[in-house]
């Protein structure tokens, strides 16, 4: 068919790296990415939960990533 599936994950690392940066982090750059936009919201309204809600994030940022790539893997369509 020649459509190629668009690969919607992210990775670890990278998430990683907006989370720590005070400017992405504060503002939940690392949500909106994933799609959490309602996460994103509070971070950005908030500087991330006064900054209590970001260093929580560091910590959950595997499980937050793994929750999101299980939902965002696209599974190819199987050959007639």
């Amino acid at each position: 068919s020649g459509a190629k599936d668009k690969d919607l994950t992210v990775d670890l690392l990278d998430m990683y790296v907006l989370c720590i940066c005070p400017l992405t982090g504060l503002l939940g750059m690392h949500h909106w990415l994933m799609g959490n936009t309602k996460w994103a919201k509070w971070h950005a309204c908030t500087c991330g939960f006064v900054c209590v809600g970001w260093a929580l994030d560091i910590l959950r940022l595997p499980f937050l990533v793994a929750d999101h790539n299980k939902r965002a893997r696209v599974q190819p369509l199987e050959q007639v």
